[in-house]
């Protein structure tokens, strides 16, 4: 995927500028070699590879978990939705991209900004459209908790 990624940032003439790749831990993949040529040939030899078994998720831990939060996300946009199956089975590619987005654009806690504007280097333009949906909040005129719609 990063291959793939990086040679459409080369096929529109994007320049990686102020990129430091210093280290990648990937599986011993073909893809994954193909990607260390790659790299090694357009100006990226220092960046060290080291290479897991394959089929060893113990050693990637962070991105399992990573996948299983997005997986999971995913999942729940389309149970919300209440698609038919034959829909939801169409839209799961869109519903992971959307999770994938909405990952990048949220910014931790832990964090000043998100993961989209240090990529890009501005805030993603569809920021203003996304809103928390059920949220519960108290509404002191009927007094109970209700949840506004979406």
């Amino acid at each position: 995927m990063i291959l793939a990624f990086l040679h459409r940032l080369q096929a529109k003439g994007t320049i990686l500028t102020n990129v430091t790749i210093v280290f990648f831990r990937v599986d011993n993949a073909g893809e994954n070699k193909a990607l260390k040529a790659f790299l090694t040939a357009n100006g990226f030899a220092n960046v060290e590879f080291e290479f897991t078994s394959r089929n060893s998720p113990q050693f990637n831990g962070r991105i399992e978990r990573k996948i299983a939060v997005l997986w999971t996300r995913t999942k729940s946009l389309l149970n919300t939705a209440k698609l038919p199956r034959w829909l939801r089975n169409g839209l799961w590619p869109k519903a992971i991209l959307h999770s994938v987005l909405l990952e990048n654009v949220i910014i931790p806690t832990n964090k000043t900004v998100s993961a989209y504007k240090l990529f890009h280097g501005d805030d993603y333009k569809g920021l203003n459209h996304l809103h928390i949906c059920w949220r519960l909040f108290y509404d002191r005129s009927v007094q109970h908790w209700t949840s506004p719609k979406c």
